[in-house]
């Protein structure tokens, strides 16, 4: 399995990067059938801690952001909602677009769309 569709790929204002971290819990469990196929399942993963990172297009990180305890996926959901309101209000504050010569330069000269790579 691959990626192929590059043109269809756009800068996304903010990426957010996490990570779980689990305990395994054993599971008890019944005797399989042994006239067919099964799978046996023994353990399970308990969220117990997380962290995360967002980080914006111009490289300006947030965070990072850890939790440990029980109630770790619901603490992960509660503060990314939080985070998500405070960068949808980031992203309504426009900043003017700083470009150097040598951006100006290509910007001129350029014949080609950057997305979609069609001549304009």
């Amino acid at each position: 399995m691959f990626f192929i569709s590059y043109h269809k790929q756009m800068k996304v204002p903010y990426v957010v990067y996490a990570d779980f971290e689990c305990v395994l819990e054993k599971i008890a469990g019944c005797e399989p059938p042994q006239d067919e196929s099964f799978t046996v399942k023994t353990e399970r993963h308990v969220p117990c801690g997380f962290s995360y990172i967002a980080v914006r297009s111009d490289g300006k990180l947030f965070g990072p952001f850890n939790y440990r305890g029980r109630d770790a996926v619901y603490v992960f959901l509660m503060w990314l909602q939080n985070h998500e309101r405070e960068m949808r209000e980031d992203m309504a504050n426009k900043r003017p677009l700083e470009m150097t010569p040598e951006d100006w330069q290509k910007h001129r000269v350029a014949t080609d769309c950057h997305i979609c790579k069609n001549a304009s």
